[in-house]
């Protein structure tokens, strides 16, 4: 049963993000209204978090380092007297939120980090320290995340939490069939895909190189997602020679019914928390090959529902997917056991961590 809170989330944006996705699955699960504080205005969640119930503050955004939206932040948090504050994204934009709350004195504050903040600038990651004085809890969505922070000393740990990502499971198992979305010549190849945004910590391009390893196969590689590393990537496709192989299809509002035409994930990043599209193939029972960077090997377990290499070993991974390539009843068996292992991760379990947290925080004397 949901606790009744009066909760206040802040995040810096709402796009169409793992991280904003996770916002919305959470507040999808609660029964009293929230309100989520957006440090930059629009973006796709905002509408359907609306749609829940619950209440979107958008604060306009002038520059980078704006004195008036951290004044109107502090406001809406003195009028919402909220029992916790949840940053649910930390990062420099999160600074806002860390400020804020340091003003007005709220002890009853959450921060989440969903990655390993070595991405951050420098300054950042050497302020943390001292910023997760006042912190009541530290959510990582990633053992990883959670070893990192405990190994350079950025919060104390028993302050520190891990609550996976939650995934809406029948989304995925009950999506819509589509029409064969790929081009007629690759009917009955095996389709490899790489699911996620075109920027540097995903690596895109170590995709398209793996790509090139595989050439003497009957393999076709899909990439779904779009993000400004889109021109360099159609670059080293046509440098590789690789464009009847290779097919960019942009973003995609159809993941889940592409799943039931895809053979292999691949996920070649850099950075990664608890990636969404690793349960997402899970649940479709998609075996998967993974750099071994946050919790990516975790979820795949290397030989029980696919492999996890080092990233920086890309013919080890160019080997793994051969091996699945050329193994089908090894990718029915590992496939199997995704989908098994995949439904500890539903959303109303996710929730119901948070809401146990909440709840011990709430107890505590304000």
């Amino acid at each position: 049963m949901i606790f009744a809170l009066k909760l206040v989330y802040l995040i810096g944006q709402l796009t169409r993000g793992g991280a904003e996705q996770q916002l919305y699955y959470l507040l999808s699960q609660r029964a009293d209204p929230a309100t989520v504080v957006v440090f930059s205005p629009g973006g796709y969640w905002v509408q359907p978090i609306r749609a829940l119930g619950h209440t979107v503050i958008e604060l306009e955004r002038r520059s980078h380092t704006d004195l008036r939206r951290l004044l109107r932040l502090i406001a809406v948090l003195r009028a919402e007297k909220p029992d916790v504050v949840h940053l649910f994204l930390d990062g420099v934009s999160g600074l806002y939120g860390r400020i804020a709350v340091m003003i007005i004195g709220h002890r009853r504050f959450v921060v989440g980090e969903r990655n390993i903040p070595t991405i951050y600038p420098r300054w950042f990651q050497r302020a943390l320290p001292f910023l997760n004085q006042g912190v009541a809890a530290w959510i990582a969505n990633s053992y990883a995340a959670a070893h990192d922070a405990t190994a350079r000393h950025l919060i104390d740990p028993r302050k520190i939490h891990v609550i996976a990502n939650g995934l809406d499971i029948e989304r995925i198992t009950s999506a819509p069939i589509i029409a064969y979305p790929f081009p007629a010549s690759w009917r009955g190849k095996t389709v490899i895909a790489q699911i996620g945004g075109l920027a540097a910590r995903k690596n895109p391009l170590r995709f398209v190189r793996i790509t090139a390893l595989l050439r003497d196969t009957d393999a076709r590689f899909v990439m779904i997602g779009d993000g400004h590393l889109r021109a360099a990537v159609e670059g080293a496709i046509r440098d590789q020679d690789l464009q009847d192989r290779v097919l960019l299809m942009g973003e995609r509002n159809d993941v889940p019914s592409l799943l039931r035409h895809i053979d292999i994930l691949a996920l070649t990043s850099d950075h990664e928390g608890t990636p969404n599209v690793i349960l997402e193939g899970m649940a479709a029972g998609i075996p998967a090959v993974v750099t071994d960077v946050g919790d990516a090997g975790v979820l795949v377990e290397s030989g029980l529902r696919g492999f996890a290499v080092p990233p920086d070993d890309e013919n080890a991974f160019a080997a793994s997917l051969r091996f699945l390539l050329e193994n089908a009843e090894a990718r029915q068996s590992y496939g199997d056991a995704a989908r098994d292992d995949v439904q500890r991760y539903a959303i109303s379990a996710m929730a119901a961590a948070y809401d146990t947290l909440y709840k011990h925080l709430s107890s505590r004397r304000k």
